[in-house]
């Protein structure tokens, strides 16, 4: 009558409706699956009695026929398998091997339903956990194809995206001005080769103005999922922070530095001879007026670097005079703390940075490895050769900092641990970070052999070309 093959609906293939047939034959040659049907015509009588029992049980017909060497087994009156029988066993499929066959494709019927039963019920847990996890996410979120053709979107309260109800099937450049739209699909173009990127960008309002809108893009099977966010708020209120820390530090720092001066010349007996008790007011005072103006200048460094005005002079730089002038600075306060200062120069040469602002990125390394450190214990500066670069590691004794910190302490106002002496603001780190990326340098943390923290700046040697005149003399 027809073929039958796997996956095809079998009342379509062989023309029968199979819920209903009382006989069911197949006729010729065909490899289906593993089984290969001869010609020749085999007649199943009780295929009727089968098929009313398992429509009952939610299953239209468990095996439909045997012959050649193999049973073809329909679920939902589709195929969905050929079960092979050894050659020369064909002559033991009769009566009772017969019904045999067809209580094994009964079981085989009922085991399949309950599999895509299970699975039916995976998948609809599945896309509920979706949708709730989807639901709680106050960004707008957009699907997008290859080509920028807008899938799918949800807007929020919080995060209005205000695109139109027709929006689906067209391209999201359509309710966005040229230059935001070629930024998007730049940014849509990254995503797509595996990247996850988060930008920020200005969309108009409907309303009138512009917006600041975050929007992190990720790739999905060959489409792209945009979560956007309105950052404008946020970004004001971080301008006014600014500006108010800009203010503040201003107004603070030039009575500050007249405090500072009066101070160290009290100290220093201009007012006559300082002794006991007055000597050690006058120290600590000046002490804490160093500290709060050392805090300002951090304070307006940050700003500066944040608005890029932060310049720097790039020029060819001595190691070893680094070391030393960062012992000459440190030495003092590490005595006043009862901490040993180690210096050593393990490598010489010549590195590419602005000096005052390497000495003071490291002195950031140094004071924050001071702070960290117990009484009686080492800090370590050593200076040593590393794969073309020339690294200048500040080494404490202190309790370390765990591998889920060592990219975070680098950030403003963070801090991995407690400090020992003293409250830290979390600026100094940020700052010397950026100071060495702007020398083209690296900076880390990693364990030091002896437990503690080991903070590093790497910069590029730079490679000393003698003279040819030099070069002949040599080697005369």
């Amino acid at each position: 009558i027809g073929w039958l093959h796997r996956g095809r609906a079998a009342g379509r293939s062989a023309g029968l409706s199979v819920s209903a047939v009382a006989l069911l034959t197949l006729t010729g040659m065909a490899w289906l699956d593993g089984g290969l049907w001869s010609d020749g015509a085999l007649w199943l009588p009780f295929v009727p009695l089968v098929a009313v029992l398992l429509c009952r049980r939610r299953v239209a017909l468990g095996v439909a026929a045997l012959a050649g060497g193999g049973a073809i087994a329909l679920v939902g009156a589709h195929a969905l398998d050929v079960l092979s029988v050894p050659p020369g066993a064909q002559l033991l499929l009769r009566g009772p091997a017969i019904l045999g066959a067809l209580a094994f494709a009964t079981a085989l019927g009922d085991l399949y339903e309950r599999a895509r039963r299970v699975s039916a019920a995976e998948k609809h847990r599945r896309e509920t956990r979706l949708r709730i996890l989807l639901e709680g996410i106050p960004d707008a979120l957009v699907r997008i194809d290859a080509g920028g053709v807008v899938l799918d979107y949800r807007d929020t309260d919080l995060t209005p995206l205000h695109l139109p109800a027709d929006a689906v099937g067209q391209p999201l450049d359509a309710f966005l001005p040229e230059d935001a739209a070629q930024a998007v699909r730049r940014q849509m173009t990254e995503s797509l080769e595996g990247a996850l990127i988060a930008r920020e960008h200005r969309w108009p309002h409907r309303e009138g103005g512009m917006r600041d809108v975050e929007v992190r893009t990720l790739p999905l099977q060959g489409e792209v999922v945009a979560l956007i966010r309105d950052v404008t708020e946020m970004r004001a209120a971080e301008r006014l922070r600014d500006e108010f820390v800009a203010a503040v530090s201003h107004e603070l720092r030039t009575p500050l530095t007249s405090i500072e001066g009066s101070l160290k010349l009290l100290s220093g007996g201009i007012g006559g001879r300082v002794e006991g008790k007055t000597a050690e007011l006058l120290e600590l005072g000046l002490r804490n007026a160093t500290r709060l103006r050392s805090l300002i200048d951090d304070l307006l460094d940050v700003r500066k670097i944040a608005e890029g005005q932060f310049s720097l002079e790039l020029r060819e730089v001595q190691v070893d005079e680094v070391v030393a002038r960062l012992e000459q600075l440190h030495r003092a306060a590490a005595e006043a703390r009862g901490l040993r200062l180690v210096t050593r120069v393990e490598a010489t040469g010549l590195v590419l940075a602005d000096p005052e602002r390497l000495v003071q990125a490291i002195s950031n390394l140094v004071s924050n490895a001071m702070q960290h450190s117990p009484e009686g214990g080492r800090v370590t500066l050593v200076a040593r050769n590393a794969e073309g670069a020339i690294r200048i590691a500040v080494e404490d004794e202190g309790e370390g900092v765990a591998p889920r910190d060592r990219q975070r302490i680098f950030r403003p106002f963070e801090q991995a641990v407690a400090k020992r002496h003293g409250v830290g603001t979390g600026l100094g780190l940020h700052i010397a970070r950026e100071l060495v990326e702007r020398m083209n340098g690296r900076i880390g943390v990693e364990e030091a052999s002896d437990g503690g923290a080991a903070f590093f700046v790497e910069l590029r040697r730079v490679e000393v070309v003698e003279p040819a005149s030099s070069r002949s003399a040599t080697r005369t």
